[in-house]
């Protein structure tokens, strides 16, 4: 459960955002709903509030530098909790089998800017031979 994280508004923020581009209906909405909860705890309703209010006046740029921006402050976060908000995301985007490009883009940025570890690949020379 994500319930000690240090930028929950960011989280909320991507999290919408996200939503937003999501194709809309009763199914996809109370699915969300219902994993945002479990995985939040608590704070979800309040969270949720924040993030809806802090979103109605921005347009469409303006809630793509926010995405970003909030990628950038969840960074801080430890390592472990940076693997549940990942997952998080992925359970968003890959609910209903069908990814938008869109959606495709916010979960390469979230990745890219998520990932803990990276596995360098280093060739051995039995590859070339």
């Amino acid at each position: 459960m994500i319930d000690k994280i240090k930028n929950p508004n960011e989280l909320f923020d991507f999290i919408n955002i996200i939503s937003l581009i999501t194709p809309p209906n009763r199914k996809n909405k109370h699915h969300f709903k219902k994993l945002i909860s479990s995985r939040i705890g608590n704070k979800y309703k309040e969270q949720q509030e924040l993030a809806k209010n802090k979103l109605e006046f921005l347009d469409d740029i303006e809630k793509l530098d926010l995405a970003k921006e909030s990628l950038k402050k969840l960074q801080e976060e430890d390592k472990e909790d940076k693997k549940e908000i990942l997952s998080l995301i992925e359970d968003i985007i890959f609910f209903d089998y069908q990814v938008l490009p869109a959606e495709r883009k916010f979960y390469k940025l979230a990745k890219k800017s998520l990932e803990t570890e990276s596995h360098p690949i280093t060739p051995s020379i039995e590859f070339f031979e």
